[in-house]
């Protein structure tokens, strides 16, 4: 997914549990491009994820993945 070019800093945030997921949600706040990498690897937690994404109105710029998915576009 290709963003458009910022002048602001960017930050990686690797990891989607509770630590993970409260710093990108701290970070949002922050003058700063904020990118949330977590693996998924369950059918039901995809889906959870998926939903939120959702509810948020983020689909435009949130892409969700299966870890299956991910691997499968590494080896292409």
């Amino acid at each position: 997914m290709e963003n458009p070019p910022s002048s602001r800093p960017h930050v990686y945030v690797v990891g989607g549990g509770f630590g993970g997921l409260a710093t990108a949600r701290a970070l949002a706040r922050a003058p700063v491009n904020v990118t949330l990498y977590t693996a998924v690897g369950c059918p039901f937690c995809n889906t959870m994820i998926t939903d939120g994404v959702k509810d948020l109105g983020k689909e435009s710029t949130v892409k969700v993945m299966d870890l299956a998915e991910i691997v499968a576009d590494s080896l292409k």
